[in-house]
């Protein structure tokens, strides 16, 4: 190796090193995007860009922008996130997924509450109870994201909120029965 290469290595390496908090914030956008999005309502991607930074946030106006243009991506992903938890949570309680996620006052209804005894999962008692509160857990970051940001998540996401909202209605009438 040249000693060329090898100080420009060495070099390049030590950049990277102080380049690591930048490099550590690179996907903030997909984690605070359901916020960035309900402050661009009434903040432009530069006014957002500059309030993360004075928070010790770097995030830049052009990253804000471009998540902007493109949100099924992060609504996706989001609701990807989301989906599993609150499977978990509706078999324990005998919900539907759909009902839950439109409906914040089942999930405060029900999350004190001890599941079914029948919701064991095949590796036990601790199993189920670790599950269903890392459940609980995630659902809890679910209903603090602003409303209008998680129908627009579920919205993204391919769900249809009549057919929802109707599909839990029928339910609840199939149980009155």
């Amino acid at each position: 190796m040249s000693e060329f290469a090898r100080e420009i290595g060495l070099e390049l390496v030590e950049n990277s090193r102080l380049a690591e908090e930048f490099s550590a914030q690179h996907g903030l956008i997909n984690e605070l995007f359901p916020y960035v999005y309900e402050a661009s309502k009434r903040m432009s991607s530069r006014a957002i860009s500059r309030w993360l930074e004075s928070k010790g946030t770097k995030l830049s106006a052009a990253t804000i922008a471009k998540a902007l243009r493109n949100p099924k991506l992060y609504w996706e992903e989001l609701a990807e996130e989301i989906e599993p938890a609150a499977t978990i949570f509706c078999n324990s309680y005998d919900l539907l997924v759909e009902e839950l996620l439109l409906k914040p006052e089942l999930f405060l209804h029900f999350k004190d509450q001890p599941p079914g005894i029948a919701r064991v999962t095949q590796h036990g008692v601790i199993d189920s109870h670790n599950e269903i509160q890392g459940a609980i857990t995630k659902l809890n970051d679910w209903f603090k994201l602003p409303e209008t940001a998680r129908e627009e998540c579920l919205a993204h996401a391919g769900l249809d909120f009549q057919a929802a909202i109707e599909r839990a209605k029928k339910k609840g009438e199939e149980k009155h029965e």
